[in-house]
């Protein structure tokens, strides 16, 4: 084989091999935006169901919504989607209820009065 034909050899399996690198790399970053997207649409699922369960637990004095809110709320911090962040919030809006009243845990006024 003369120079000519390895050149041409060696370039059209160069182009297949990038041709097929870059289909590889397109399929891997489509199913990773799948995945986040997928995360995405969970943890936004998620986060209605923490907001509905708050509403039942202090937005209503009907105490069996108020139960079944905080029942929703120990559930949903169950969850793999749940953060830290967001253990920390129910975990002060169980602990600490009279956050929903008064605005603060000593269960003073707004103001900073008792």
């Amino acid at each position: 084989m003369n120079a000519q034909v390895w050149v041409t050899l060696i370039l059209g399996v160069s182009a297949t091999a990038g041709v097929l690198a870059t289909l590889w790399q397109r399929q891997r970053s489509e199913e990773r935006d799948r995945a986040q997207r997928a995360e995405y649409d969970s943890r936004s699922e998620w986060w209605k169901r923490y907001e509905w369960a708050v509403e039942q637990a202090y937005g209503t004095d009907d105490r069996g919504r108020q139960f079944m809110g905080l029942d929703v709320l120990g559930e949903l911090i169950r969850s793999p989607l749940a953060t830290r962040s967001e253990w920390g919030l129910i975990r002060a809006l169980v602990i600490h209820p009279d956050i929903r009243h008064t605005g603060n845990r000593r269960g003073g006024r707004h103001d900073g009065s008792r």
